[in-house]
């Protein structure tokens, strides 16, 4: 089984303005992860939905036999129910988790729980106005270096509020100078 895990130091939030997500994705996992987001919202539990997604995506990274699981269009009541047990045997899952994987697999869409649960995280992220972005160097970058690095995003007028989760990562094959990957931008500095 999948063991321990941490959603590091992410803005603890319960509830949204009006229940809305921060956008809307005209996607099946968008639109999924919208109404959970809304619904979790409603019910004062973004944060407890956010933590179980994170240990959902964890899961379905890691373990060979959920993401098969997912996969079975032909999964019933009875095996979401044995399903639920176990995750409840495991850690404590909020209800509306709960009842949400029985509604992809009423609706055969359990195979999308992976998406799914990135697209809420995205979500939870953007209320909190964090942003993850990965930097790339030839060698691991020391103290000042990486504070450096967040002191520049800090300092672009486009990030005004916004609070960064960095990862640092290795690449050999770089020269020299940093790569730096967000969701949805990749800026290349290096030789």
């Amino acid at each position: 089984m999948f063991g321990s895990f941490s959603v590091g130091s992410i803005t603890k939030t319960n509830s949204a303005p009006n229940h809305k997500p921060p956008i809307a994705e005209d996607t099946i996992e968008g639109r999924y992860a919208g109404v959970l987001f809304s619904t979790a919202s409603e019910q004062e539990s973004l944060y407890a939905i956010y933590e179980d997604f994170v240990y959902l995506k964890g899961l379905y990274d890691n373990s060979e036999a959920f993401y098969l699981f997912t996969q079975n269009g032909g999964i019933g009541s009875v095996e979401i129910k044995k399903f639920n047990e176990a995750l409840q045997s495991v850690a404590t899952f909020h209800p509306l988790t709960t009842k949400f994987i029985e509604v992809l697999a009423e609706n055969k869409r359990l195979s999308f729980i992976g998406a799914i649960a990135v697209r809420y995280q995205k979500l939870y992220q953007l209320l909190n106005k964090e942003e993850k972005i990965t930097i790339i160097s030839a060698e691991p970058l020391n103290k000042s270096e990486s504070d450096e690095v967040l002191a520049a995003l800090k300092a672009n007028p486009n990030n005004t509020g916004k609070e960064f989760k960095l990862e640092f990562q290795i690449d050999s094959t770089i020269k020299g100078g940093l790569q730096m990957y967000t969701e949805t931008e990749f800026m290349d500095m290096s030789l």
